[in-house]
């Protein structure tokens, strides 16, 4: 087996080299791709280039983008087994292909096209291969074909779960669940009087509690969650703190690690527009961390409240299904569909709609359901007109303008241009609304919880050329509190934000250069480490540990190193600190059995108890008694000091061997036989959570998050630009490119990011034509 699945491997690549003859385009169009295979397009009309992309993406990363499209329509379970079942009620009871369809119809007659014609490129490949990915062969399927609106849901399952629902849903159960105070001392951000409303506790009483363990039941078992894990780094340096003059914007967005890599790299050029940089695979354009030919830019998580959970009464009848409003009952729009599992039998599954968004929940006997109300799903808006927009740029002034139709998720957006012009500003829709809903579940047939309206995008929040000289967005609050709109409540900690702060404001006027922005990408100091580590010396608990470790610990400066095994010593006091103040707040009987237990929002609660300790071990909050910290503290050091003892050999506690990235491909559990040729290669990488080179983890130090991109765009010569992915630009286990970034990536290095069209010709590793059908 193992002969010929490699053979199949070789034969599952793509041609790259031939020449192609195309329906719907209208002149030649040269694909040169460079030494780490990425592909750099040329031609005249624009839509000849969204055609090419499509093209050349569906070559790369075709199986990547079908899969998305099956899961974001429901259908993974067809390919993956009743594992996925669970993923696929979710997305289709969220009215995800609904919402899609809706978003195209509203688009521009410009972005309408574009979609068409990258959906045209993408036919194109699949009808002119022989040589299909080997994902096709292990299942015996062939690909659909691509449709327009296909686009805007492959981008929506890949973002729409960023948001805020699953929060809501988590302090609902911790407010019913624990003491009112353990509540309140833990999500302190909440004020005490909005308890009230999260909900009454007359409505718990009405069996409502069963449709809420119902969704958290569901919730618990989806796979999404385990890959939208988000954070991100991103800033923007005046052109007075660099050596060129002109600015420089970096950084790198945090996820989950997907194999194939989430984004795909990518360099367009024609008449209309150029542009270089990370694209979603079957998404046309390249919207988030690029530049065009005069503007470049970069993004973050806005970690804003875009997504509400509300609580309807409702009732079958022999008409269908009624919802509760306006004090009478009301037909909700009901739509049948059939999820199709593999080896198992289908089922069916009704999307219904009410006045406040999709049914994601329900419960017959109980009379309540839970409806997801999203600004990317209630309705269809006009999104997608940004992704045509944005390429079209050519200053900052126009980069903002082409945001205005942004919806979701909610995005730090940084930007500078060629002019020297730099600055920052807050794109999507956020609603306006009750305090109420900023919390937990509400009650859909009271009107003073419905949405009022969006935020202005006048109004959202903006800094051009700012006179500290820069900008720093990793997921920390955006606004002071006299902003006169709520935008959000779980904002990241600014550890990471400081570090980059501090690293910038270290450098001299009219020094700053690429290199010094990919050594912000590698700070690996841990500000959390230092204030613990401090304490612990305070204490004198150091003193205690055995002497090669006490040295160890005594000499570190808290960076978080591949071969530093303080770093692994640090993760282990963070893990335990944890864990033990766990048991004396919220206590473990929530904890295992109510806390949902995948992995993301066991993750959000752990994160806020251990910033919560960590702010008062720095003097600046107090969670727990101090003399319980104190106690626990040494309990650690008592532990650890057996674990780390003279006997032991240190080098085997150094972070990189516990550190790694576990990139699986999607079928390795469904096909065990092939994981060892579908799974990249792990790698030892540095970094933690919480600094600015990101390596997150759950339990038992288990890697779930890193820096999926890094991207250095230099606005006074492209030429300069770098970036990177932890794999590589090919979605083919058996080619080349599969994971060939994979160890720069890990030793924070970076590839140049190609754009002089004389140096992508001489030094190209493959080139093709595609031509018009009519020349042929």
């Amino acid at each position: 087996m193992d002969i010929n699945f490699l053979n199949d491997l070789k034969k599952s690549l793509p041609d790259l080299k031939s020449d192609q003859y195309c329906d719907k385009l209208s002149g030649q169009v040269d694909i040169f791709r460079d030494k780490w295979g990425i592909p750099h397009i040329k031609t005249k009309d624009e839509f000849d280039a969204f055609f090419t992309q499509g093209f050349v993406t569906a070559q790369d990363r075709l199986w990547h983008m079908d899969f998305d499209r099956q899961r974001a329509l429901g259908k993974s379970s067809k390919l993956l087994g009743k594992e996925s079942v669970s993923d696929d009620v979710l997305m289709i009871k969220m009215g995800v292909e609904e919402a899609s369809k809706a978003d195209f119809e509203v688009s521009s007659k410009e972005s309408k096209r574009m979609l068409e014609f990258y959906a045209a490129g993408v036919n194109a490949f699949i009808e002119s291969t022989g040589n299909l990915p080997i994902e096709y062969k292990i299942l015996n399927i062939y690909p659909e074909p691509w449709e327009p609106w296909h686009s805007l849901a492959v981008y929506k399952v890949r973002n729409m779960l960023m948001g805020t629902f699953e929060m809501k849903l988590l302090k609902t159960q911790m407010h019913h669940h624990l003491d009112k105070d353990i509540f309140q001392k833990l999500w302190k951000n909440i004020p005490a009087d909005s308890l009230l409303t999260v909900p009454p506790n007359k409505l718990l009483e009405e069996n409502f509690e069963i449709s809420i363990e119902s969704l958290s039941q569901s919730v618990e078992l989806l796979n999404y969650l385990n890959e939208t894990d988000v954070g991100s780094n991103a800033w923007v340096i005046s052109g007075d703190k660099t050596k060129s003059g002109l600015p420089l914007v970096a950084g790198d967005s945090h996820r989950a690690l997907d194999t194939p890599s989430v984004y795909y790299q990518v360099h367009i050029s024609c008449d209309e527009f150029s542009v270089s940089g990370y694209s979603v695979p079957g998404v046309p354009g390249a919207p988030h961390f690029s530049h065009t030919e005069n503007v470049a830019y970069g993004m973050t998580h806005g970690n804003a409240d875009y997504q509400d959970l509300f609580v309807e009464k409702f009732r079958t009848t022999n008409e269908g299904v009624e919802y509760f409003a306006d004090g009478k009952w009301i037909s909700a729009e009901v739509i049948k569909k059939k999820i199709e599992v593999r080896e198992n039998s289908d089922f069916q599954v009704d999307v219904i709609k009410t006045r406040n968004g999709y049914m994601i929940s329900e419960n017959i006997d109980s009379g309540y359901g839970i409806v997801f109300s999203h600004t990317g799903t209630n309705s269809g808006t006009k999104w997608a007109d940004c992704l045509y927009s944005i390429l079209r740029v050519k200053n900052s002034e126009e980069l903002i303008s082409s945001l205005e139709e942004w919806t979701e998720p909610v995005n730090n957006f940084v930007y500078a241009d060629t002019s020297g012009s730099f600055g920052y500003k807050l794109r999507g829709k956020i609603p306006i609304r009750d305090n109420a809903n900023h919390i937990g579940l509400v009650k859909g047939w009271e009107e003073k919880y419905r949405w009022e309206g969006l935020i202005p995008f006048e109004d959202m929040p903006k800094s051009s050329n700012p006179d500290t000289g820069f900008v720093v967005t990793c997921n920390q609050r955006v606004v002071s509190p006299e902003y006169p709109y709520y935008i959000g409540n779980d904002f990241s900690p600014e550890y990471r934000a400081s570090r980059i702060v501090s690293r910038i404001n270290d450098l001299g006027i009219n020094s700053a250069d690429v290199e010094d922005m990919s050594s912000i990408h590698s700070d690996r100091i841990s500000i959390p480490a230092e204030i613990i580590f401090k304490k612990l010396d305070s204490l004198k608990l150091i003193d205690m540990l055995p002497g090669k470790i006490r040295d160890i610990v005594k000499s570190w400066n808290y960076e978080m190193r591949p071969n530093s095994v303080a770093a692994t010593f640090y993760s282990d006091i963070k893990e335990q600190l944890i864990s033990q103040v766990v048991k004396i707040t919220i206590g473990d009987s929530f904890y295992n059995d109510i806390l949902p237990k995948n992995s993301r929002s066991k993750r959000t609660i752990l994160n806020q108890i251990f910033y919560r300790l960590v702010n008062q071990l720095k003097g600046s909050d107090v969670y727990i008694p101090e003399e319980k910290i104190e106690e626990i503290l040494r309990n650690i050091i008592d532990v650890l000091a057996k674990k780390y003892s003279d006997k032991e050999d240190l080098i085997n506690f150094m972070w990189g061997k516990v550190h790694k990235t576990s990139p699986v491909h999607p079928l390795s559990k469904v096909f065990p036989d092939y994981a060892k040729y579908l799974n990249p290669p792990s790698v030892s990488f540095g970094g933690d959570s919480d600094t600015p080179q990101q390596g997150g983890y759950i339990e038992n130090l288990e890697v779930n998050s890193i820096s999926v991109n890094r991207y250095i765009h230099d606005v006074s010569d492209w030429n300069n630009s770098r970036w990177i992915v932890p794999l590589g630009s090919s979605g083919h286990p058996g080619s080349k490119h599969y994971s060939d970034q994979s160890q720069y990536w890990a030793e924070v290095k970076t590839i140049p990011q190609l754009w002089d069209w004389n140096e992508i010709e001489k030094f190209c590793e493959s080139k093709q034509r595609l031509f018009p059908n009519f020349l042929k």
